[in-house]
């Protein structure tokens, strides 16, 4: 019986000729195979990809970013899994880390930075990610836009990597956001009290500089993951997002000049998740 491989990078894509060369070349020395999941590329991804090595399976996209993860799961042989996009790239100092992470036998997953900044607001997309985890059966996507595994299983054992990925942002970005966000929707309509969502809503509206609705999606995720520990809502997946949850909520009262109200919500982040010097330095900002 052939040795189970170690890490298999996994990506979905379409349309991505531009940066795809480029990473695969970059992640090849580290990774012991490449699975793309492609949902309708038209012009050389496929090519690229195969020349770079990689199992290519061409997938329909049915509106569902998580079904398409979940394929490349499905596909994926090596004991460990790295989810990147084609415009990504992680530098070759840092890749050497991969090793000491993967050795760990105490943690399931990993959180990985994204160098990846709105032109225009301070507050774009969640600071850092889950791309790096164990290859477990149990270990699915859910959600069509915004895909996260639940944290009910993964949640007690995830540690910083202190790995960043370089995302380049490319000319079709604003197409994809649009998709994204029409997805998000359909997501938060069918299920409304899911505060994930809620906060991803309202990055969405707070990049639109919506900062008194997104204040009020802000609050409701807020006051759901407050009341995880007495409820034990573990689907409400408060563990990852919620640091950054509060960032985006007292930036959003600072946009509106509610000094006090952002000062309260600081002092709160501060006193639950003492880690994230990112709210410190906003308390900073405000004094």
């Amino acid at each position: 019986m052939a040795e189970k491989k170690r890490l298999s990078l996994c990506m979905v894509t379409c349309n991505d000729e531009k940066y795809l060369s480029d990473c695969l070349q970059n992640m090849k020395q580290v990774v012991d195979e490449i699975i793309i999941a492609d949902i309708g590329s038209i012009d050389k991804t496929i090519d690229i990809a195969k020349q770079e090595g990689a199992n290519v399976y061409q997938t329909k996209w049915n509106n569902d970013y998580s079904e398409v993860r979940n394929l490349c799961l499905e596909k994926a042989k090596g004991k460990w899994i790295l989810f990147l996009q084609a415009n990504e790239t992680i530098a070759t100092e840092q890749l050497k880390k991969l090793n000491i992470l993967l050795d760990n036998p105490n943690v399931e997953g990993y959180l990985l930075y994204i160098d990846r900044r709105s032109e225009n607001y301070r507050i774009s997309s969640p600071v850092e990610s889950l791309r790096l985890f164990r290859n477990r059966k149990e270990y699915r996507y859910k959600y069509k836009a915004f895909e996260c595994i639940p944290d009910m299983y993964l949640a007690s054992s995830i540690k910083d990597s202190g790995i960043r990925i370089i995302h380049n942002t490319d000319a079709d970005f604003s197409r994809k956001i649009q998709l994204l966000n029409l997805l998000l929707q359909e997501d938060l309509n069918n299920h409304p009290e899911d505060s994930y969502l809620q906060y991803m809503y309202g990055i969405e509206l707070l990049n639109q500089r919506r900062f008194e609705e997104s204040i009020e999606y802000f609050q409701k995720a807020r006051k759901n993951v407050a009341n995880l520990d007495y409820l034990n809502n573990m689907e409400s997946l408060g563990y990852l997002f919620a640091p950054h949850l509060y960032k985006c909520l007292s930036w959003s009262f600072i946009s509106l000049q509610q000094y006090e109200n952002a000062k309260e919500v600081l002092e709160e982040g501060v006193k639950r998740y003492p880690f994230y010097t990112d709210l410190l330095v906003l308390q900073g900002d405000i004094e």
